[in-house]
């Protein structure tokens, strides 16, 4: 039997798609919800904001990991034990 567009559609929603709910109080969070409401699409600004926020962490992660290669290259053996015994 052959399957409608719908049960594709609900099949393909079920193993592909992730729905995330943001809860905003219309008193509390006002600023916020008419910010959103002049982006003329929300989802993709939202996972803009997420992505840009990965990327920041990720690239300080990255920076450390760089600076802390630097430091031990930059002391000889000896001096690694005085630190780490």
């Amino acid at each position: 039997m052959k399957k409608s567009r719908v049960d594709y559609l609900v099949n393909y929603t079920k193993n592909n798609i992730k729905r995330v709910e943001l809860k905003l109080s219309k008193k509390n969070d006002a600023e916020i919800i008419e910010h959103l409401a002049k982006k003329p699409n929300v989802n993709s600004y939202l996972k803009q904001l997420i992505e840009n926020d990965i990327k920041k962490s990720t690239n300080w992660g990255a920076f450390l990991n760089i600076i802390f290669e630097i430091w031990i290259i930059s002391y000889s053996e000896p001096m690694l034990n005085v630190f780490f015994g």
